[in-house]
């Protein structure tokens, strides 16, 4: 893969802008601090601060979906061999998506929402057109994906009419579906160029997650439809796991990659596992799927992008690995912090300090380490 190594613009914005990647980049570092540290604030028991609002929508909507409206934003064009998308198209869904964030977080929720949304069927829009210019407009992860970021813009206009957790919603119709379908594209391939071969993909994948995981989000929290799905997507990308030749010595920029794809089969059998037994409550599955698995890809994609566009050797240092390893420690205190909500509830709070405290770490280090890529 080629990457773009033009001299950098010498002002701060211009370093910004001048690729989408840094500006979603830059701006999903600042609002996953944002979000983590009122969470952890949230729960010091300092009044007027909405938890489920600032720590679901907030890190969904300002994290993880911020983040891959960057990646995507380089990526789709390279998919489908087509031009890239123009800088006054991506500065405008990106300020847009920016002030809808910026009206929620003030107290104005349903307009920012809708502000948000607006701007990302503009993205899923501006995608479609790159496509359609490109040697391959057919390409079917592209339009998987241009498809997935159009109806997580149309998520929040739904919420206008019908009630559902625009949080859960957010993770199960957009987070995970996009989180995998690029997966699912981008963790062979990097492998088949390493090791100089070549890989065939199923077919039958990215329909089989994505309609699973939207199965999930029409089943709720705790339902047996959940529970059913959960067990089912599990197995399925299990088998899909075992027939990738992806587990084996490999730099650590590679490995980072495959040991996260991991954690998705352990989150959908967990997510299954607490809807039959009714322990929603602990939800563990969620946060192994987001933390473990979304979460350490957006370090693993997230590092090569910004390597592979600022001219740098595309290639994981001892902070990115201590990150990596850091991501995995937060997951584990998660899960244990679940574990202790069954009958110590001190213990579960103080579990809970700890990985929302590691997780801004890992945010304020990742963004002070790839500064100069980003700003």
């Amino acid at each position: 893969m080629q990457f773009s190594t033009a001299q950098a613009p010498k002002t701060t914005w211009q370093r910004l802008s001048a690729q989408p990647h840094r500006l979603f980049f830059g701006s999903a570092v600042i609002w996953g601090v944002v979000m983590m540290a009122l969470s952890m604030i949230s729960f010091m028991g300092v009044a007027g601060i909405d938890f489920l609002s600032i720590h679901g929508y907030g890190m969904i909507y300002g994290l993880f979906i911020n983040a891959f409206l960057g990646f995507l934003s380089t990526v789709i064009p390279r998919f489908s061999q087509s031009i890239e998308i123009p800088k006054k198209l991506y500065h405008f869904f990106w300020l847009l998506y920016q002030v809808g964030l910026i009206v929620w977080f003030i107290g104005f929720s349903l307009a920012g929402q809708l502000l948000s949304g607006a701007a990302l069927m503009i993205a899923g829009f501006v995608y479609y057109q790159t496509i359609r210019v490109g040697r391959y407009p057919d390409e079917p992860d592209s339009l998987w994906l241009v498809g997935l970021v159009f109806i997580s813009g149309l998520l929040p206009v739904l919420n206008l009419f019908l009630s559902f957790s625009l949080s859960w919603a957010g993770i199960w119709v957009s987070v995970l579906p996009i989180t995998f379908t690029v997966a699912q594209r981008m963790i062979p391939f990097f492998y088949a160029g390493y090791f100089r071969n070549t890989y065939s993909k199923p077919a039958w994948v990215v329909p089989f997650f994505v309609l699973g995981s939207w199965g999930i989000a029409l089943g709720g929290d705790s339902s047996v439809l959940t529970s059913m799905l959960g067990f089912i997507l599990s197995s399925g990308i299990a088998y899909f796991l075992w027939t990738l030749d992806i587990y084996k010595k490999a730099p650590a920029i590679l490995w980072i990659l495959a040991l996260g794809f991991l954690w998705l089969p352990v989150g959908l059998f967990v997510t299954g596992l607490e809807s039959l037994s009714g322990l929603y409550a602990l939800k563990m599955g969620i946060h192994i799927l987001l933390l473990g698995f979304v979460f350490t890809l957006l370090v693993g994609f997230g590092t090569r992008v910004l390597l592979g566009h600022s001219g740098q050797m595309v290639t994981a240092d001892r902070i990115t690995v201590y990150l990596f390893g850091a991501v995995q420690m937060a997951i584990l205190l998660r899960i244990i912090a679940s574990l202790f909500f069954i009958g110590d509830i001190g213990a579960y709070v103080d579990m809970l300090h700890l990985g929302f405290s590691l997780f801004v770490i890992v945010m304020l280090i990742w963004g002070i380490r790839y500064r100069k890529a980003i700003f």
